[in-house]
């Protein structure tokens, strides 16, 4: 049966719509396949690895080291609020906060191109905002795109005028609103 409706919450709730049920999130499809507490743990793992990969992306984006992305990473994987929601088991807490770092990354990375339109980073900022809005917690979304109005705002090592910069930011949020569009 599709989870359209929860009867249980006050007089029902539309569940496929409540953000943190993650009902069209990718990840899910291991819940079909596995035993539920190895899904479980499996998609934990992968979300703390998936931020850390992203975030040591992100860093290397903006000029650091492979040493410096890489401690950036295990600080991004191991701090203190990643800990307790994994403690929690809060799936839907980490997922989103996995993929905050790949729309910034993708973001900076359309900004700083060469390319007049630089299409694949846009594609993909706005893949990892479509993820990241289907994945759980609606207030990391909030936090990326609070961080995301920052950098095209006020970015100071970037190649590009203020509206191109805008249009880059809006053309990576249309995207993601689109392709999260069905939650």
């Amino acid at each position: 049966r599709a989870p359209f409706w929860n009867p249980y919450i006050f007089g029902g709730t539309p569940l496929i719509g409540e953000p943190q049920t993650q009902t069209f999130y990718p990840s899910h499809t291991l819940w079909l396949m596995l035993p539920p507490e190895l899904a479980y743990k499996l998609s934990l793992f992968v979300h703390i690895l998936l931020g850390s990969w992203l975030m040591y992306r992100l860093v290397r984006e903006l000029g650091a080291n492979r040493f410096g992305a890489a401690v950036a990473a295990l600080a991004f994987g191991l701090h203190g609020q990643m800990t307790v929601f994994v403690y929690a088991g809060w799936i839907q807490m980490i997922a989103p906060m996995a993929w905050a770092p790949g729309v910034i990354w993708q973001l900076c990375h359309a900004l700083r191109s060469d390319r007049r339109f630089p299409g694949r980073a846009i594609a993909l900022g706005g893949v990892a905002l479509g993820a990241q809005i289907i994945s759980g917690h609606p207030e990391w979304v909030r936090y990326t795109l609070i961080m995301a109005g920052l950098v095209v705002i006020a970015g100071t090592d970037v190649r590009r005028s203020f509206f191109d910069r805008v249009l880059i930011g809006a053309c990576i949020i249309a995207i993601g609103v689109l392709l999260a569009g069905p939650q």
